[in-house]
């Protein structure tokens, strides 16, 4: 699903949450009907526009990648992505962890909570930051510049903190 708000062009899949990821219970135990239902999204300022088509292609690829790889896709797990130049992966964020990201308010599907994963573009030094220092770290440096980490505008996000 496509469309834009307040200048912000939004792209969301839909329908990826009807079937549970595999192996989220290895990792989360109890707790998997917390993580293993996935929508994605890429938000982009109306300037970025033509961007956007080439990352709704992406975004579509990379749904399927949990059950290609029998893995999964969550908060803080990055993807290499050339797509756009400058940037060399992306980054996924989950809007449920980030209280202060805006995101779809979606409803518990069969007793499991839907998780909106936001793809972020990553400079390399971003990624390279990421992997360094890690998730919570990054965002917690971030401070109020959080609430906008999810819309991409053709820059870097933060660089090295």
């Amino acid at each position: 699903m496509t469309g834009e708000k307040e200048g912000i062009c939004y792209g969301i899949t839909a329908g990826v949450s009807l079937i549970p990821m595999p192996q989220v219970e290895q990792y989360y135990n109890e707790e998997a009907s917390d993580f293993r239902r996935i929508e994605i999204g890429f938000a982009a300022s109306a300037a970025q526009q033509d961007i956007c088509m080439q990352m709704y292609s992406f975004i579509s690829a990379i749904s399927a990648l949990p059950w290609n790889e029998i893995s999964f896709l969550g908060h803080g797990h990055t993807i290499p992505c050339d797509g756009i130049e400058g940037f060399s992966a992306v980054w996924l964020l989950n809007s449920r962890l980030i209280p202060e990201i805006a995101a779809p308010d979606y409803v518990d599907f069969m007793g499991d909570k839907i998780n909106q994963l936001w793809v972020v573009p990553l400079k390399q030094e971003e990624y390279e930051t990421v992997r360094e220092l890690g998730v919570d770290e990054v965002l917690k440096r971030m401070g109020e510049d959080v609430k906008r980490i999810h819309i991409f505008d053709g820059q870097g996000k933060f660089g090295r903190l």
